[in-house]
Parts: structure tokens; sequence; C-alpha cells
């Protein structure tokens, strides 16, 4: 039901922003430019976010507006990527690490940001994540890259 509304919402989105984005992209912005500028904004919101509210405000409201806008503008364009889809998916994994951590640094409670951490990291790895690790380990030890059956050449899926 949630998934639903939201793919909605995105398509609204997508629909009322689609003149500005293709402006954008016809000045050389590309999704990338926007995700770049995003991890920024989101690391100085959570920095700032107990000793200066209203310049953590300001941050954060930056870093989700540009992180919803990268998203529309690879829509808007057909520039839509796994790479780029992956590298704006890990950046939000490290802002809500940050704020966590940041959290846990302020509070009285030590305890529950500890277990928002496991929580992140268990639920935000997919197995596409787990093969990439074990590749990077594996290639660090000098070993063959793993590759599923439906990657390996010459073999056609069903």
């Amino acid at each position: 039901m949630v998934y639903r509304r939201l793919k909605v919402a995105k398509r609204w989105i997508d629909q009322i922003l689609k003149g500005p984005m293709l402006f954008l992209s016809r000045q050389g912005v590309t999704p990338m430019h926007l995700t770049l500028a995003s991890f920024p904004c989101g690391l100085l919101g959570v920095y700032f976010l107990f000793d200066n509210t209203p310049l953590a405000t300001l941050f954060v409201c930056a870093y989700v507006a540009l992180d919803v806008l990268d998203g529309t503008l690879a829509r808007a364009t057909g520039a839509e990527s796994d790479f780029g889809g992956k590298v704006d998916f890990l950046f939000d994994r490290v802002i809500a690490l940050a704020f966590l951590v940041k959290y846990y640094h302020n509070s009285c409670s030590k305890l529950l940001p500890v277990v928002g951490i496991i929580a992140v990291l268990l639920v935000s790895a997919t197995e596409d994540d787990y093969r990439l690790i074990k590749d990077i380990i594996g290639r660090s030890r000098g070993q063959a890259p793993h590759t599923s059956p439906r990657q390996q050449p010459g073999r056609q899926s069903k």
C-alpha cells in the first residue's frame, strides 16, 4: 500500500517537474551531478543537527530536494542507470548511518542508536551488495570475481 502510494507520488512529481528537469539537462546538469551535490548537503545537515538547527534544516532540505530531483532528472531524460541508482542508494545509507552516529554521540540513551545502525546495515544490504563485497575481497586476494549463472558468457536465461 505504501509502496503503491510512493509510486503514484513519484509519477506526479515527474509530471510536474518534467519541464524544469529537461531545462536542467539542456544546461548540462546530469542526475549524477545532483546526487553528488546532495551528499555533502546531507553530511552537513547531520553535522549541524544538534548545534545549529536552522543551518541543519537548510542542509537537510537541500539534501532531500536534490535526492528527489536526481531520480526525477534521470527519468525525465531517460538517463536512469544501475550505477546511478546504486550510488544514490549508497549515499542515502551513509547519510542514515551518519545520522545515527551523530545521534549516538549526542544522546543519553546509547543503546538505541547501536540497534539502529545494525538495522540500517542489515536492511539496506541486498544479495548483490554481498556479492559485490565478496568480489572486492576476492580481488584483493587475487581471486577471480564471482559470476552468477545469469552473468556467465554463453549461457542464456530462460
